[in-house]
């Protein structure tokens, strides 16, 4: 949601306007549920796709150190 926002005389809110569908993007129920750009211009969101793949994270700890083991060898 976009807000419109005067500050002078008086701070006050007006009108709210939707700036996009956002109902298909999950929702967690802790953490931020998206992430806006340093520019303020672009948003990261998280959307499930129909049909795909199951979900999957992969992380990896420690790969630096794992990265300068394989260069000793």
């Amino acid at each position: 949601m976009a807000v419109e926002v005067q500050s002078a005389p008086t701070f006050a809110l007006g009108r709210s306007t939707a700036l996009f569908p956002a109902a298909a993007y999950f929702s967690f129920a802790r953490g931020l549920e998206y992430a806006v750009a340093p520019d303020d211009r672009r948003f990261l969101m998280i959307r499930q796709v129909p049909g795909g793949a199951p979900d999957e994270l992969i992380v990896v700890d420690n790969w630096f150190e794992e990265l300068k083991a394989k260069q000793r060898k």
